[in-house]
This record gives structure tokens, sequence and C-alpha cells, in this order.
């Protein structure tokens, strides 16, 4: 939709959790656009050291998609919620508030808001889009149950914002630091078990959406599956234009930067490769695991 970066200003920075920061962002046109699912490129113009006096120069230090976790269309704000892991991140997380990062979007499909009775199911910076997602579904009215995982309570993020709008709540974590200690997928499956008969029982009122670990994803698309409720899923994949032409995203004749990031459980059934391969920045497949 919008193709060349618009410098736009950090409004402010959240502390989530250790290394993850939400970047709210002064941009009329994502925050009046955007739709839950969708993402940006952000671009990092130069080292955080030279950002200010160099903010309107985008000669990229580099561009990664981000999804959107929130937005204020009313003050055109929106913001996205970055984990430190590698060399841009890093730099992202010195940028102080005032300065500005490149921006194109929003890009992508989003997520459908069928079904009355909603379940989030989502794992680590995974999270973020599902807060997004969790806000709007709540303002329409939907019914929400959430299923949230982390590796450690050092990783959680927006559990007390999702968790406000759900009628049940669920969080795990790996090593038991807080909430239940194993897998969010055990407590997710044992809920549709359980209910499956009861409130749960028009299927077609009923609708999953997920959003984290590749691997956690694969899990619950099988759960799904198996016990016939509807779902959607967030995709992740190395997107390099964000317009479908370069192919760096591509997996089974899908593109993930156009044709995703979200799919439904028939497009995913399909897709070989969800859950065993993607591909570097380099173009070589690597193993997901």
């Amino acid at each position: 939709m919008f193709r060349t970066p618009t410098p736009t200003k950090i409004i402010s920075i959240d502390n989530e959790a250790r290394k993850i920061k939400t970047f709210y962002l002064l941009n009329k046109k994502v925050a009046e656009n955007a739709s839950p699912g969708n993402f940006v490129l952000a671009w990092v113009p130069f080292p955080a050291d030279n950002n200010i006096k160099r903010s309107t120069n985008l000669e990229p230090l580099d561009q990664i998609p981000i999804s959107i976790a929130s937005i204020d269309p009313n003050k055109g704000i929106f913001g996205i919620t970055v984990k430190d892991i590698g060399p841009t991140t890093s730099e992202m997380h010195k940028y102080q508030k005032g300065a500005y990062l490149g921006i194109i979007g929003p890009l992508g499909n989003s997520f459908s808001f069928a079904g009355n009775t909603c379940i989030l199911v989502g794992g680590g910076i995974g999270v973020a889009p599902l807060h997004y997602l969790a806000n709007v579904l709540a303002s329409k009215g939907k019914k929400l149950f959430g299923f949230i995982g982390f590796r450690t309570k050092s990783e959680m993020l927006f559990a007390r914002r999702i968790g406000e709008l759900c009628d049940k709540f669920v969080i795990t974590t790996d090593n038991g630091s807080y909430g239940i200690q194993g897998l969010i997928t055990d407590p997710f499956e044992n809920f549709l078990r359980k209910h499956k008969n009861q409130f749960l029982k028009n299927r077609s009122d009923v609708f999953v959406y997920c959003c984290g670990p590749e691997l956690m994803m694969k899990e619950v698309l099988s759960i799904c599956e198996g016990y016939g409720f509807h779902a959607e899923f967030s995709l992740e994949r190395y997107i390099h234009c964000g317009i479908g032409i370069c192919g760096f995203c591509s997996v089974n004749g899908y593109r993930v930067c156009k044709d995703g990031p979200i799919f439904s459980v028939e497009q995913l059934k399909n897709i070989r490769d969800f859950g065993v391969f993607r591909r570097k920045d380099s173009g070589k497949r690597e193993s997901v695991v």
C-alpha cells in the first residue's frame, strides 16, 4: 500500500520484558489503515548514536518485518513490539523517544473476525499481534479465551492486558517460573476436550487465532484439525521486499508478505514446509527446529 519508507517519530517506548520493548510511533497512515495481523517493514536508518541529526536520510542499516501490536487511530499512533535478537533489533533498542525509524506499511493480510467465541493461542513474541487482535475482538463484543506461553516469567508480555479481556486465561512457562509449567498446547487441548460438547459445540461459531514459534503453531494446527475447529495462524518467514516480488518469503507457492502472513487451517495443512523448513536471508533452506 505504501512503498516508500516514511520517516516516523518514536513517541514513547515501553520496556515490556527482558530484551523486549514496544515502540509507539506517530504515523497516521498506518494507524488509520492497519488491521490485526498486518505488519510493517521497519528501517533502521543509522546507528542510534547518529540517529537524531541524520534521521531524515533513509539509507538503511537494515529493514525488518514487525507485526503491529496496537493502534490508536484517533492519535495516529501505532505500536510495534521488538525483541533484541540480532544486529538490527539491537540497534533499534538503543533508539530513544524523539528519534525516527523508516516505516513501510501496513502490509500483508489480516485476521478475520469470524465467530463469536474466539480462542487466542500465543507463544513468546508472537503474543504481540494477538494483543492487538484481542482488543479489536473485545470491542466487537466477542467472547474471548486466552492461552499464552513463554520460556520464562522474565519474557512475559501483554499478559495482564490480554487477561483482562478474557473469560478464561491461562499462562504457561517452560521452567515453571510463572503459571503452569509446560507447553501452552496442553491446557489449550484440555480446554477443547472438556468443552467440545458444551459451549464449544457449535463449531461454526468458534474460531482459534494463533501466533508464536512454528513448532507450537504446527501442534495447534494438528489439534484444531482433530477437533474440527476453524483457525488462523500468523506465519513468519524472512521478508525482504514486502510486496511479493523478491520471493525470499515464498513457501510452497505462497508469498508470506503478500498472501499472508495470516493463513487458515486449509492453507497451512497443504504447506509442506510448515514446521519443517524456512529460508535464511541468503536464500538457503534451514530446518525450523
